[in-house]
């Protein structure tokens, strides 16, 4: 008895990704998961600072500290790596464009649709953190409120480049469902 591998693979994994509720579970957790740690600092951190306590300031150090971490390590992976991930980032969603709108395949589509907004939300970070990196150097890396206030504008610019991503992803495989649908 011969199995047909591809028609298994077919069967199993559905490349109809619009009409899959998998694909929007993966396009949320994605945003999710973007939006959850700003600059390495988990958001409930952030928010559960207080900042005038003898607790908050130990927050504030904590969240201070974080920030430095993550800022150093960030600018080391991108002044060691950063032009070939970067090259390999736009390389392979070039691809993933051409396959997708160029020529009509669905999948890249797809997978563009999540994939580009999140390497515009890792530039974003990118800045935010080579910005960052400038100011500790100088020694006045901002501290308590304004630490909150910057990491907190940092989240709300990923969360509009999440809503529109989103938004602009709804629109288009609602377009997608409807002029390929067999009626």
């Amino acid at each position: 008895m011969h199995y047909n591998w591809l028609a298994f693979l077919r069967e199993t994994i559905d490349f109809t990704s619009y009409g899959s509720i998998w694909y929007w579970i993966v396009l949320a957790a994605a945003w999710s998961a973007m939006t959850h740690r700003v600059m390495g600092v988990p958001w409930d951190m952030i928010r559960r600072a207080n900042w005038q306590s003898a607790d908050g300031m130990r927050t504030a150090d904590d969240i201070a500290a974080l920030v430095r971490i993550h800022v150093r390590r960030l600018k080391t992976i991108m002044d060691i790596a950063g032009p070939f991930a970067v090259g390999g980032a736009f390389f392979g969603l070039t691809v993933l464009a051409m396959l997708g709108f160029g020529y009509g395949f669905e999948f890249p589509q797809a997978a563009f649709l999540i994939l580009f907004p999140i390497a515009i939300g890792r530039l974003m970070t990118v800045r935010l953190a080579y910005r960052l990196h400038a100011l500790m150097e100088e020694g006045s890396l901002p501290e308590g409120f304004e630490l909150w206030r910057l990491l907190a504008r940092h989240r709300l610019a990923l969360q509009l480049v999440a809503a529109l991503s989103i938004l602009v992803t709804t629109f288009w495989g609602m377009a997608w469902i409807l002029s390929h649908s067999v009626l």
